[in-house]
């Protein structure tokens, strides 16, 4: 919820009333009617989310927002389980981190949060960032690519990480399925 008292929707949906097509994320005014302003999950092709949006997070600094879930397609360019868009809605192709799954579930991102630093977490089910090993938690750049720095990692069985949070102090709390951290 934006202060203004507009609102980020994000879900499964693909149509939103009776005669417009929608899907993934759409931006409600604060009387609940359609912000037309914001442009991402429309039906155009350059603004289509093709699969379900779970976690949304919206980056203090610049208002950019990252979406989460199980897409594969964001604006008619390949981008799976997790995106940045613009404050208006844009798909920000610059950002194109690459999810990787070697376990029996697909990729999805379920938990976003942004540092105020401007760097991402993100939380689901994953194996891999960019091509290094990531067990369902990792950290984000802001440019997409994975923050070495960063080490935590989940038992290679543990479920998903449905939720995160980052604290006044830095630290980062989670929750899910796990037994290891």
């Amino acid at each position: 919820r934006y202060a203004d008292g507009r609102l980020l929707v994000g879900g499964g949906f693909t149509n939103l009333g009776s005669s417009l097509r929608y899907s993934g994320i759409v931006r409600l005014n604060a009387d609940g009617t359609l912000d037309t302003t914001f442009l991402g999950g429309s039906a155009s092709a350059t603004r289509h989310v093709d699969d379900t949006v779970f976690a949304l997070a919206v980056r203090e600094s610049d208002g950019a927002i990252a979406i989460g879930g199980t897409f594969t397609n964001v604006a008619g360019q390949t981008q799976r389980g997790v995106a940045l868009l613009d404050s208006n809605g844009v798909f920000q192709s610059a950002f194109r981190p690459v999810l990787t799954n070697t376990g029996v579930f697909s990729f999805n991102i379920l938990a976003l949060a942004f540092q105020p630093d401007g760097k991402l977490l993100i939380g689901g089910a994953f194996s891999a960032v960019n091509g290094r090993a990531q067990i369902n938690i990792a950290r984000l750049n802001t440019d997409g690519t994975t923050d070495t720095n960063f080490t935590a990692t989940l038992a290679v069985n543990s479920s998903h990480v449905v939720a995160l949070l980052v604290q006044p102090d830095g630290r980062v709390c989670l929750a899910g399925s796990f037994s290891t951290v």
